[in-house]
């Protein structure tokens, strides 16, 4: 035999070897799986302008994309000085409404912070105990609420009192205000 055939055969018994060393070391018989160390995905997660976030405890940011590997932690904290923080949307659904949110990256992703606009609510019932969406607020109350939300007030006059409406941006004659939360 040639040297350089027997140094080929040599080398090709070694990557023999190697092979048979890598399927041995396979769990479930799938050799890509040994092959095959870090998977790594692509995080994309997009604040709205108003909302930045905390990625990992650093920031704050404002976007952030980047490849990950499968397994990893990500942990969101979302940060915002105007609106109401509405939650984080993948693929256009809501995952999460609360401020903090955590996942681990198995595949590509992308996350939207979304912020609403908010309206200051003022009720002023005087004399009256106020129910707003059927919960008693007493008196009256002062809370932010997303533009656009549907809300009843319904009034209830203190003893020897009558209702006689509502006043202000609810103008109204009866005890029950319907009404739609705008910017003013």
């Amino acid at each position: 035999m040639d040297k350089s055939y027997a140094a080929l055969a040599v080398a090709l018994a070694a990557m023999v070897a190697t092979v048979a060393a890598l399927v041995l070391l396979s769990d479930d018989g799938d050799i890509e799986d040994d092959i095959i160390v870090n998977k790594q995905c692509r995080v994309t997660i997009d604040g709205d302008g108003y909302t930045k976030f905390m990625l990992n405890g650093n920031g704050p940011w404002g976007d952030s994309e980047g490849d990950y590997d499968v397994g990893a932690s990500i942990s969101l904290e979302a940060v915002t000085d105007v609106g109401h923080f509405d939650g984080y949307y993948v693929g256009g659904k809501r995952v999460c409404s609360d401020t903090s949110y955590a996942f681990t990256v198995d595949s590509d992703v992308s996350v939207r912070l979304v912020t609403k606009d908010v309206a200051v609510l003022k009720l002023d019932g005087g004399d009256c105990r106020i129910y707003l969406d059927g919960v008693d607020v007493g008196n009256g109350c002062e809370k932010a609420v997303t533009v656009g939300t549907r809300l009843t007030a319904y009034a209830v006059a203190g003893e020897g009192r009558i209702v006689t409406g509502w006043t202000g941006s609810c103008g109204s004659s009866s005890p029950v205000c319907a009404f739609s939360a705008d910017s003013d």
